[in-house]
């Protein structure tokens, strides 16, 4: 890893759930200087036009980083819509890193590049790319576009692949399957209802550890793929233990599963070997955070 003197950090995607997680941590880093941050959401630009890459290009400097969040969600559903959007993202920045590569790219893909249907023993940067559903297509092909309309230009830029499981965290208002929703419904006094019952194994990733880890990324000459992981999995009846230490659960219902459960297992990859000395925040403490600052909210909303 060699450090790199970076003096600009361009975010795409500042204002979402993560971006504005990452814009935090950026902001509250310790170092001799302070980069430039430009934060740039979709109402200043739309990156699923064509022409709009292009005003990123005078950005683009041996001195420049970008953290590109931007993305159209899985939440909005797994659509060929979506899909081609995602792509179409990816597409138009390539065609800017092509001429003028920064110094750093940070992609944020998804660890359903290797395939939410398949089980995973151990799972780990080295597992196969198996995608099935048209949003992991699409982070995986985004991957790969980036990565080749840059292969020339890889001795002076470096790009690294995120692929974070399910992240959760306060200003989630996704309020989907997992952390979000539950909270959300422990909040409302709503029921809970959970897929079968609930204990097939996935990663639970907390959003202050992503920002963390890109803030200490932006410093390093690292490429390729990084499972943003504890090295560990928890079962969604783990999440729900959680979180009946700091509330009393609503009524739990269990539906009947659409496919079967499979565990996704991590294990430790290469960001433990790059930052061993990085502690995740544990479950029970990632949720009675999601859970005190939903509390916040929903009381702020209803003043």
């Amino acid at each position: 890893m060699n450090a790199v003197d970076i003096r600009r950090i361009v975010v795409l995607g500042h204002d979402g759930f993560i971006g504005s997680h990452i814009v935090q941590a950026l902001t509250e880093r310790s170092g001799r200087f302070q980069p430039e941050i430009l934060g740039k959401s979709v109402r200043e630009l739309d990156l699923t036009q064509r022409d709009e890459g292009a005003t990123l290009a005078p950005l683009c400097d041996e001195t420049t980083a970008f953290v590109i969040c931007a993305g159209v969600k899985r939440q909005l559903g797994d659509t060929l819509d979506a899909f081609e959007q995602n792509v179409q993202m990816a597409t138009n920045l390539a065609r800017v890193f092509a001429d003028r590569p920064p110094r750093r790219v940070i992609f944020f893909s998804s660890a359903a590049v290797y395939g939410e249907q398949h089980a995973h023993p151990a799972l780990s940067e080295e597992t196969p790319l198996r995608p099935t559903s048209l949003y992991g297509i699409a982070k995986l092909t985004s991957e790969l576009v980036l990565t080749q309309a840059t292969e020339r230009w890889r001795d002076r830029c470096a790009i690294a692949m995120l692929r974070p499981p399910l992240v959760y965290g306060p200003g989630d208002r996704s309020h989907g399957y997992g952390p979000a929703g539950f909270v959300r419904s422990a909040v409302c006094g709503e029921p809970i209802e959970l897929w079968g019952d609930g204990t097939e194994l996935r990663g639970f990733t907390y959003v202050g550890d992503v920002a963390a880890l890109v803030a200490r990324l932006i410093d390093v000459d690292v490429s390729g793929p990084l499972n943003v992981n504890a090295g560990a999995s928890a079962s969604f009846r783990d999440v729900l233990d959680a979180l009946s230490t700091v509330t009393t659960l609503p009524e739990v219902r269990s539906r009947d599963r659409s496919r079967p459960a499979v565990d996704h297992c991590y294990v430790d990859g290469r960001l433990q070997a790059l930052f061993p000395s990085f502690a995740f925040t544990p479950l029970q403490r990632g949720v009675a955070l999601t859970f005190d600052a939903a509390v916040q909210t929903h009381v702020g909303e209803r003043r």
